[in-house]
């Protein structure tokens, strides 16, 4: 939690920053990352079929080049392990896939999940919530997956 840092950035909209926003964004990543130098930074997997998380992982990919640091990029598939059809189980970064057993701290994170209550119960007027039937069923995993991939610098 001490190494948890919010850049405040507009929720859905990561995708459609201006080239300016998005060179200062990576700018603020840069900073981050060398004034904590991480061994590891995690963020949402790359092709996750979502506008905010594939940006998320590509501005933060080009934060860890940028910064010339060596870090390990750990990525997160959110909405492809409630879609694993979409998937593309012939791209390279499937063979660094590691399935990481959270037994431990699963209740906490099941804790941490009902603090997010506007991302899956409706909010009036609305009758349905933002997340698709089962799609908390399957965050509630015994095990994380991430995809693992090192800086140009390792």
């Amino acid at each position: 939690p001490q190494a948890v840092s919010f850049l405040n950035q507009p929720d859905g909209e990561l995708a459609t920053l201006t080239d300016g926003a998005r060179q200062a964004l990576i700018a603020q990543l840069v900073d981050l990352l060398k004034s904590m130098k991480p061994e590891e930074v995690y963020v949402t997997y790359r092709h996750d079929k979502h506008p905010d998380h594939e940006e998320a992982a590509q501005l933060v990919r080009a934060a860890i080049d940028q910064a010339g640091l060596s870090i390990q990029l750990m990525e997160y598939p959110i909405w492809s392990l409630y879609q694993p059809l979409n998937f593309d189980f012939r791209a390279p970064e499937f063979r660094t896939l590691h399935r990481l057993p959270i037994q431990a701290v699963r209740a906490q994170k099941l804790r941490a999940i009902t603090c997010h209550r506007s991302q899956y119960e409706p909010i009036p007027p609305d009758t349905h919530g933002g997340l698709p039937k089962g799609f908390i069923e399957r965050l509630s995993s015994p095990y994380e997956f991430f995809f693992v991939s090192s800086s140009s610098r390792r």
